[in-house]
């Protein structure tokens, strides 16, 4: 993680802003997905949109979300390899 001490908020230190990021999903972030509603193997790709409180596939895209909410279909991202998927096909990537 490259961050400087100056660009941490008062009273973080650097273990802290590390496990804060590792909380959060945000655009751009590598995870582990697995296709066919999780039943395909799985895959490295990145994070290129997210959309929370989906009905129809369609919600209100954000830039990040806590990884907790991550985990059923009201989370649908966007990813780069061609696809999308519910938060409950998608993992941290450790």
């Amino acid at each position: 993680m490259n961050c400087c001490v100056e660009d941490l908020p008062t009273g973080v230190n650097h273990l802290n802003y590390y496990i804060m990021a590792k909380q959060i999903l945000k655009v751009g972030d590598e995870v582990v997905w697995k296709g066919s509603f999780g039943i395909d193997a799985s895959k490295y790709t990145t994070v290129e949109c997210i959309e929370i409180n989906c009905k129809n596939k369609d919600g209100d895209e954000v830039d990040s979300i806590d990884w907790s909410k991550v985990n059923g279909r009201d989370v649908i991202v966007n990813l780069t390899n061609g696809h999308w998927a519910y938060g409950n096909q998608i993992k941290r990537k450790s």
